[in-house]
Protein backbone atom coordinates (compact mmCIF):
# COMPACT_ATOMS: atom_id res chain seq x y z
CA UNK A 1 0.00 0.00 0.00
CA UNK A 2 2.77 2.45 0.58
CA UNK A 3 4.44 1.68 -2.65
CA UNK A 4 1.33 2.76 -4.27
CA UNK A 5 0.78 5.87 -2.17
CA UNK A 6 4.44 6.63 -3.56
CA UNK A 7 3.88 5.92 -6.84
CA UNK A 8 0.83 8.13 -6.62
CA UNK A 9 2.62 11.08 -5.63
CA UNK A 10 5.00 10.83 -7.96
CA UNK A 11 2.48 10.60 -10.76
CA UNK A 12 1.11 13.63 -9.62
CA UNK A 13 4.30 15.22 -9.45
CA UNK A 14 5.28 14.22 -12.74
CA UNK A 15 1.92 15.05 -14.33
CA UNK A 16 2.47 18.90 -13.08
CA UNK A 17 0.47 18.91 -9.58
CA UNK A 18 3.58 19.30 -7.82
CA UNK A 19 1.75 22.59 -6.54
CA UNK A 20 -0.08 20.36 -4.07
CA UNK A 21 3.07 19.01 -2.24
CA UNK A 22 5.92 21.27 -0.51
CA UNK A 23 8.04 18.08 0.11
CA UNK A 24 8.05 14.03 -1.05
CA UNK A 25 9.72 11.16 0.80
CA UNK A 26 12.00 8.79 -0.46
CA UNK A 27 14.49 6.32 1.31
CA UNK A 28 13.38 8.87 4.70
CA UNK A 29 15.15 11.85 3.29
CA UNK A 30 12.97 15.03 2.40
CA UNK A 31 13.05 16.64 -0.90
CA UNK A 32 11.94 20.32 -1.19
CA UNK A 33 9.97 21.43 -4.23
CA UNK A 34 9.81 25.27 -3.24
CA UNK A 35 12.86 27.22 -3.82
CA UNK A 36 14.21 29.05 -0.34
CA UNK A 37 13.27 32.69 -0.04
CA UNK A 38 15.87 35.24 -0.87
CA UNK A 39 17.70 37.38 1.91
CA UNK A 40 16.27 40.80 1.12
CA UNK A 41 18.63 44.32 2.06
CA UNK A 42 19.27 47.54 0.89
CA UNK A 43 22.14 48.22 -1.50
CA UNK A 44 24.80 50.31 -1.05
CA UNK A 45 23.54 53.53 -0.82
CA UNK A 46 20.40 52.93 0.09
CA UNK A 47 19.68 52.93 4.14
CA UNK A 48 16.79 53.29 6.73
CA UNK A 49 15.83 56.31 7.87
CA UNK A 50 15.98 57.92 4.58
CA UNK A 51 15.28 60.89 2.24
CA UNK A 52 15.79 58.57 -0.71
CA UNK A 53 12.49 57.94 -2.56
CA UNK A 54 14.31 55.84 -4.89
CA UNK A 55 16.22 53.52 -2.74
CA UNK A 56 17.72 50.58 -4.10
CA UNK A 57 17.55 46.66 -2.94
CA UNK A 58 19.98 43.71 -3.16
CA UNK A 59 18.38 39.98 -3.42
CA UNK A 60 20.97 37.48 -2.55
CA UNK A 61 19.89 33.31 -2.52
CA UNK A 62 18.52 33.66 -6.00
CA UNK A 63 19.48 31.19 -8.88
CA UNK A 64 20.75 32.49 -12.55
CA UNK A 65 18.49 33.30 -14.46
CA UNK A 66 15.41 33.62 -12.69
CA UNK A 67 12.99 36.51 -12.26
CA UNK A 68 13.20 38.45 -9.58
CA UNK A 69 10.14 40.37 -7.92
CA UNK A 70 9.57 42.84 -5.05
CA UNK A 71 6.71 42.97 -3.23
CA UNK A 72 4.32 45.27 -1.17
CA UNK A 73 2.15 42.40 1.29
CA UNK A 74 4.00 39.51 2.99
CA UNK A 75 2.14 36.73 0.91
CA UNK A 76 3.91 38.41 -2.22
CA UNK A 77 1.29 39.48 -4.62
CA UNK A 78 1.28 43.58 -4.81
CA UNK A 79 4.49 43.46 -7.10
CA UNK A 80 6.07 47.00 -7.44
CA UNK A 81 9.39 46.30 -8.97
CA UNK A 82 11.43 43.04 -11.03
CA UNK A 83 14.30 42.53 -12.62
CA UNK A 84 15.98 39.04 -14.31
CA UNK A 85 19.48 37.86 -12.43
CA UNK A 86 22.39 37.23 -14.01
CA UNK A 87 24.13 35.17 -10.85
CA UNK A 88 22.82 34.33 -7.18
CA UNK A 89 22.27 37.88 -6.14
CA UNK A 90 20.97 40.79 -8.18
CA UNK A 91 19.84 44.65 -7.49
CA UNK A 92 16.83 46.53 -7.86
CA UNK A 93 15.80 50.12 -8.12
CA UNK A 94 12.92 50.87 -7.05
CA UNK A 95 9.45 53.23 -8.32
CA UNK A 96 9.42 56.68 -6.45
CA UNK A 97 8.31 56.25 -2.70
CA UNK A 98 6.18 58.46 -0.67
CA UNK A 99 7.01 59.58 2.44
CA UNK A 100 6.25 57.33 5.15
CA UNK A 101 7.00 53.48 6.61
CA UNK A 102 7.08 50.89 3.82
CA UNK A 103 7.65 46.95 4.56
CA UNK A 104 9.06 44.68 1.14
CA UNK A 105 9.18 41.35 0.51
CA UNK A 106 11.02 39.82 -2.25
CA UNK A 107 10.79 36.40 -4.35
CA UNK A 108 12.22 34.69 -7.91
CA UNK A 109 10.90 32.20 -10.29
CA UNK A 110 12.86 29.93 -12.24
CA UNK A 111 11.61 26.97 -14.12
CA UNK A 112 7.86 27.69 -13.56
CA UNK A 113 8.24 27.75 -9.91
CA UNK A 114 8.14 30.28 -7.39
CA UNK A 115 10.37 30.66 -3.78
CA UNK A 116 8.86 31.39 -0.64
CA UNK A 117 8.61 35.04 0.36
CA UNK A 118 11.19 36.83 1.85
CA UNK A 119 11.43 38.46 5.27
CA UNK A 120 10.61 41.70 5.47
CA UNK A 121 13.00 44.43 5.09
CA UNK A 122 11.45 47.77 6.01
CA UNK A 123 11.87 51.28 4.92
CA UNK A 124 11.06 54.79 6.83
CA UNK A 125 11.19 57.29 4.45
CA UNK A 126 10.97 60.58 5.61
CA UNK A 127 10.10 63.92 4.00
CA UNK A 128 11.30 67.95 4.21
CA UNK A 129 9.62 71.21 4.19
CA UNK A 130 9.04 72.90 1.29
CA UNK A 131 11.75 74.63 -0.35
CA UNK A 132 13.50 72.36 1.69
CA UNK A 133 16.23 69.80 -0.63
CA UNK A 134 16.74 66.65 0.92
CA UNK A 135 20.88 65.82 1.12
CA UNK A 136 21.93 62.44 1.82
CA UNK A 137 24.08 61.47 4.46
CA UNK A 138 28.43 61.18 4.84
CA UNK A 139 29.54 59.35 7.36
CA UNK A 140 32.70 59.95 6.31
CA UNK A 141 32.58 63.65 7.35
CA UNK A 142 30.17 62.89 10.86
CA UNK A 143 27.21 63.89 8.78
CA UNK A 144 25.32 60.39 9.90
CA UNK A 145 21.92 60.41 9.04
CA UNK A 146 20.47 62.44 6.21
CA UNK A 147 19.13 66.04 6.26
CA UNK A 148 17.05 68.71 4.65
CA UNK A 149 18.85 71.93 3.83
CA UNK A 150 16.85 75.42 2.90
CA UNK A 151 17.08 75.57 -1.02
CA UNK A 152 17.76 79.08 -0.82
CA UNK A 153 19.80 81.28 1.66
CA UNK A 154 17.39 82.12 4.48
CA UNK A 155 15.49 85.78 3.98
CA UNK A 156 13.74 87.59 6.48
CA UNK A 157 9.99 87.74 6.15
CA UNK A 158 8.69 89.00 8.92
CA UNK A 159 11.52 88.02 11.19
CA UNK A 160 11.13 84.15 10.30
CA UNK A 161 13.88 82.29 8.46
CA UNK A 162 12.45 81.56 5.39
CA UNK A 163 13.41 79.76 2.57
CA UNK A 164 12.04 80.99 -0.83
CA UNK A 165 13.13 82.74 -4.61
CA UNK A 166 12.51 86.14 -3.78
CA UNK A 167 14.47 89.08 -2.23
CA UNK A 168 17.92 89.37 -1.00
CA UNK A 169 19.41 87.05 2.02
CA UNK A 170 19.18 88.02 5.40
CA UNK A 171 22.29 89.46 6.18
CA UNK A 172 24.51 91.46 9.61
CA UNK A 173 22.92 88.58 11.61
CA UNK A 174 26.00 86.55 13.91
CA UNK A 175 26.23 82.72 14.69
CA UNK A 176 24.31 83.31 17.96
CA UNK A 177 21.16 85.06 16.19
CA UNK A 178 21.20 81.98 13.32
CA UNK A 179 21.23 79.77 15.66
CA UNK A 180 18.44 81.12 17.46
CA UNK A 181 16.65 81.95 14.33
CA UNK A 182 16.55 78.41 13.29
CA UNK A 183 15.44 77.37 16.27
CA UNK A 184 12.24 79.61 16.41
CA UNK A 185 11.21 77.84 13.47
CA UNK A 186 10.46 74.29 15.92
CA UNK A 187 8.02 76.77 17.88
CA UNK A 188 6.31 78.28 14.77
CA UNK A 189 6.14 74.04 12.53
CA UNK A 190 4.86 72.36 16.16
CA UNK A 191 7.50 70.51 16.56
CA UNK A 192 10.49 69.88 18.67
CA UNK A 193 14.50 69.48 17.72
CA UNK A 194 13.88 69.23 13.86
CA UNK A 195 15.12 72.92 12.71
CA UNK A 196 18.67 74.23 13.37
CA UNK A 197 21.18 76.06 11.96
CA UNK A 198 23.30 73.98 9.28
CA UNK A 199 26.60 72.35 10.69
CA UNK A 200 29.95 71.90 9.64
CA UNK A 201 29.78 68.76 8.98
CA UNK A 202 26.45 68.98 7.37
CA UNK A 203 28.02 70.98 5.11
CA UNK A 204 31.12 68.85 4.12
CA UNK A 205 28.39 66.67 3.39
CA UNK A 206 26.30 68.96 1.29
CA UNK A 207 29.72 70.21 -0.35
CA UNK A 208 31.29 66.75 -1.06
CA UNK A 209 28.32 65.86 -2.89
CA UNK A 210 27.98 68.41 -5.12
CA UNK A 211 31.61 67.77 -5.55
CA UNK A 212 31.00 64.18 -6.23
CA UNK A 213 28.07 65.04 -9.11
CA UNK A 214 28.92 65.64 -12.74
CA UNK A 215 26.16 67.80 -13.89
CA UNK A 216 28.44 70.71 -11.31
CA UNK A 217 31.88 70.00 -13.44
CA UNK A 218 32.15 71.95 -16.76
CA UNK A 219 33.25 68.82 -18.57
CA UNK A 220 30.60 66.85 -16.91
CA UNK A 221 33.71 64.65 -15.47
CA UNK A 222 34.78 65.28 -11.92
CA UNK A 223 38.18 66.53 -11.03
CA UNK A 224 38.12 67.64 -14.74
CA UNK A 225 37.90 71.31 -16.06
CA UNK A 226 36.46 73.42 -12.71
CA UNK A 227 33.20 73.59 -10.82
CA UNK A 228 30.47 76.41 -10.56
CA UNK A 229 31.36 78.90 -8.09
CA UNK A 230 27.58 81.19 -8.76
CA UNK A 231 27.33 84.74 -7.81
CA UNK A 232 30.66 86.35 -7.31
CA UNK A 233 31.91 88.20 -10.15
CA UNK A 234 35.61 89.42 -8.26
CA UNK A 235 38.32 91.22 -9.63
CA UNK A 236 40.31 87.75 -8.88
CA UNK A 237 38.95 85.78 -11.41
CA UNK A 238 36.88 87.64 -13.92
CA UNK A 239 38.83 91.09 -13.56
CA UNK A 240 35.64 93.25 -12.64
CA UNK A 241 33.28 92.56 -9.44
CA UNK A 242 30.13 92.61 -8.37
CA UNK A 243 28.76 95.43 -5.66
CA UNK A 244 25.75 93.75 -4.15
CA UNK A 245 23.89 89.91 -3.51
CA UNK A 246 21.57 88.73 -5.70
CA UNK A 247 18.37 90.07 -5.24
CA UNK A 248 16.21 86.79 -6.86
CA UNK A 249 16.32 83.56 -7.18
CA UNK A 250 14.72 81.81 -10.11
CA UNK A 251 15.38 81.06 -13.98
CA UNK A 252 15.56 84.46 -14.91
CA UNK A 253 18.52 84.60 -12.49
CA UNK A 254 21.03 81.57 -13.07
CA UNK A 255 24.18 83.33 -13.90
CA UNK A 256 26.08 86.14 -12.98
CA UNK A 257 27.03 87.16 -16.39
CA UNK A 258 27.82 91.01 -15.67
CA UNK A 259 28.46 92.90 -12.70
CA UNK A 260 25.17 93.34 -10.93
CA UNK A 261 23.59 91.43 -13.66
CA UNK A 262 22.20 88.45 -13.92
CA UNK A 263 20.54 86.05 -16.51
CA UNK A 264 19.12 82.53 -17.65
CA UNK A 265 21.95 81.82 -19.26
CA UNK A 266 26.27 82.66 -19.06
CA UNK A 267 29.60 81.25 -18.14
CA UNK A 268 29.39 77.79 -16.44
CA UNK A 269 31.45 78.80 -13.95
CA UNK A 270 29.02 81.72 -13.18
CA UNK A 271 25.86 79.25 -12.69
CA UNK A 272 24.40 79.76 -8.91
CA UNK A 273 22.48 76.16 -8.52
CA UNK A 274 24.11 73.08 -8.26
CA UNK A 275 22.54 69.80 -8.17
CA UNK A 276 23.31 66.56 -5.82
CA UNK A 277 23.28 63.37 -6.66
CA UNK A 278 19.58 62.71 -5.89
CA UNK A 279 18.78 65.60 -8.38
CA UNK A 280 17.75 68.20 -5.64
CA UNK A 281 18.53 71.20 -6.87
CA UNK A 282 20.38 74.15 -4.23
CA UNK A 283 20.96 77.57 -4.58
CA UNK A 284 24.02 79.83 -3.56
CA UNK A 285 26.05 77.66 -1.91
CA UNK A 286 29.18 78.79 -3.76
CA UNK A 287 28.92 82.21 -3.04
CA UNK A 288 26.58 85.32 -2.94
CA UNK A 289 26.68 85.57 0.94
CA UNK A 290 29.12 84.00 3.51
CA UNK A 291 27.10 81.29 5.55
CA UNK A 292 27.56 80.88 9.52
CA UNK A 293 27.63 77.57 10.40
CA UNK A 294 26.80 76.30 14.01
CA UNK A 295 29.84 75.06 14.92
CA UNK A 296 32.47 76.86 16.70
CA UNK A 297 36.37 76.34 17.67
CA UNK A 298 38.98 77.76 19.63
CA UNK A 299 40.87 80.32 17.86
CA UNK A 300 43.89 80.04 19.53
CA UNK A 301 44.35 76.54 19.51
CA UNK A 302 41.94 74.90 16.68
CA UNK A 303 43.15 76.85 13.77
CA UNK A 304 45.55 74.94 11.00
CA UNK A 305 48.96 76.72 9.66
CA UNK A 306 50.17 77.45 6.20
CA UNK A 307 51.86 74.47 4.92
CA UNK A 308 54.52 76.50 3.72
CA UNK A 309 55.89 78.60 7.21
CA UNK A 310 53.96 76.86 9.56
CA UNK A 311 52.57 80.32 10.68
CA UNK A 312 49.15 81.65 11.06
CA UNK A 313 48.14 83.90 8.13
CA UNK A 314 46.29 86.67 7.82
CA UNK A 315 45.09 86.20 4.03
CA UNK A 316 43.49 84.15 1.87
CA UNK A 317 44.92 80.69 0.95
CA UNK A 318 44.29 78.11 -1.23
CA UNK A 319 43.29 74.85 0.05
CA UNK A 320 46.35 72.93 -1.19
CA UNK A 321 48.61 75.42 1.13
CA UNK A 322 46.90 74.58 4.44
CA UNK A 323 47.94 71.86 6.87
CA UNK A 324 45.93 69.55 8.81
CA UNK A 325 48.02 69.66 11.57
CA UNK A 326 46.26 71.88 14.31
CA UNK A 327 48.18 71.05 17.89
CA UNK A 328 46.55 68.65 19.67
CA UNK A 329 43.46 69.54 18.42
CA UNK A 330 41.85 67.91 15.37
CA UNK A 331 38.82 70.34 14.78
CA UNK A 332 40.33 71.14 11.24
CA UNK A 333 40.90 67.09 9.73
CA UNK A 334 40.53 67.20 6.35
CA UNK A 335 37.03 65.82 6.81
CA UNK A 336 36.26 68.90 8.41
CA UNK A 337 37.05 71.05 5.55
CA UNK A 338 38.81 69.48 2.06
CA UNK A 339 37.54 68.49 -0.91
CA UNK A 340 37.34 64.84 -1.23
CA UNK A 341 39.91 65.34 -4.57
CA UNK A 342 42.32 67.41 -2.36
CA UNK A 343 45.18 68.19 -2.39
CA UNK A 344 44.49 67.89 -6.37
CA UNK A 345 42.02 71.08 -6.18
CA UNK A 346 43.85 74.14 -6.40
CA UNK A 347 41.86 77.61 -6.76
CA UNK A 348 41.53 77.17 -10.32
CA UNK A 349 39.24 74.11 -10.12
CA UNK A 350 36.69 77.02 -8.17
CA UNK A 351 36.75 74.83 -4.94
CA UNK A 352 37.27 78.30 -3.13
CA UNK A 353 39.64 79.53 -1.11
CA UNK A 354 40.37 79.89 3.06
CA UNK A 355 40.61 82.99 5.09
CA UNK A 356 42.27 82.24 8.19
CA UNK A 357 43.02 85.32 10.34
CA UNK A 358 45.42 85.23 13.42
CA UNK A 359 44.51 83.73 17.11
CA UNK A 360 42.77 87.39 18.09
CA UNK A 361 40.15 86.70 15.58
CA UNK A 362 37.15 84.19 15.18
CA UNK A 363 35.55 81.03 16.69
CA UNK A 364 32.76 80.47 14.60
CA UNK A 365 33.22 78.19 11.47
CA UNK A 366 31.89 80.27 8.10
CA UNK A 367 31.54 78.61 5.12
CA UNK A 368 31.08 79.38 1.00
CA UNK A 369 31.86 82.58 -0.48
CA UNK A 370 30.73 85.95 -1.14
CA UNK A 371 29.10 88.66 -3.90
CA UNK A 372 32.68 89.37 -5.16
CA UNK A 373 34.78 86.89 -3.97
CA UNK A 374 36.00 85.82 -7.81
CA UNK A 375 37.80 82.58 -7.04
CA UNK A 376 38.14 82.80 -3.52
CA UNK A 377 34.41 81.78 -3.65
CA UNK A 378 33.50 78.09 -3.91
CA UNK A 379 31.70 75.19 -2.14
CA UNK A 380 34.55 74.16 -0.04
CA UNK A 381 35.55 78.41 0.59
CA UNK A 382 35.53 78.82 4.50
CA UNK A 383 36.38 81.99 6.87
CA UNK A 384 38.14 81.72 10.38
CA UNK A 385 38.47 84.63 11.06
CA UNK A 386 34.39 85.75 13.05
CA UNK A 387 33.35 85.19 16.00
CA UNK A 388 30.06 83.97 17.49
CA UNK A 389 29.02 87.54 18.34
CA UNK A 390 30.59 88.98 15.46
CA UNK A 391 28.49 90.35 12.30
CA UNK A 392 28.96 91.52 8.91
CA UNK A 393 26.93 92.95 5.82
CA UNK A 394 28.20 90.02 3.47
CA UNK A 395 26.76 87.19 6.10
CA UNK A 396 23.64 84.92 6.11
CA UNK A 397 23.16 81.20 7.41
CA UNK A 398 20.78 78.58 5.88
CA UNK A 399 18.65 76.30 8.13
CA UNK A 400 18.57 72.12 8.17
CA UNK A 401 15.50 70.15 9.27
CA UNK A 402 16.45 67.03 10.58
CA UNK A 403 13.34 64.61 10.26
Amino acid sequence: MRGIILITCMAIILYGCEGQLNAIQINGAIESKTPAAPLLTFAAGSYSPSLNRVPKLKIDGVVGGSEVKIFTNSDCTNEIASANALSTSVEITLPTQTPGQHDYYSKYIVAGKSSLCSPVLSYDLGNCPPEYVAVPKNENVDANADFCAMKYEAKNVGGVATSEAPNTPWINIHQVDAIAACDALNGINSVVNKYALISNEEWMALARNIEATTGNWDTGIVGSGHMNRGWSRGFFGEGDMNTWFASVSDSTCLFNHAVDNCAPAGPFHLKRTNILSNAEEIWDIGSNVIEVTSTTFNRVTDKPYSSGDGALVNDFRTLISIDTLVGTSDVFALKRWAPLGHPAYDSTYNVGEVYLGDTTVGGAIVRGGFYNGGIRSGVFAMDLSIGPTDTWFGMGFRCVYRP
